[in-house]
């Protein structure tokens, strides 16, 4: 990707993260956006994204990164042995 491809996108969403955790899982925002997710474990997935709009991501495979910003992701209506990794800016 070349800088000029990249002008006008969210600084956030380029390069590479520095800030990572397994999250435990609460219906209750993260300490911070995360830019993307990676998912450990195959299932449902619950998320609310930046515009506050919830969402069900059904049968997300293990191994799947979600590339988009989401400000929770919910324990109630994700897999119970869900293991995700939020990478955040």
């Amino acid at each position: 990707m070349d800088a000029k491809s990249v002008q006008g996108l969210d600084p956030g969403l380029v390069g590479v993260s520095t800030d990572w955790e397994l999250l435990t899982l609460a219906d209750a925002d993260l300490t911070k956006e995360a830019r993307y997710l990676w998912i450990l474990t195959e299932g449902d997935v619950k998320v609310t994204r930046l515009d506050g709009v919830a969402q069900v991501l059904p049968g997300v495979p293990a191994g799947s990164y979600l590339m988009g910003a989401v400000k929770r992701v919910w324990l109630t209506g994700t897999h119970a042995s869900a293991k995700i990794v939020a990478f955040y800016r």
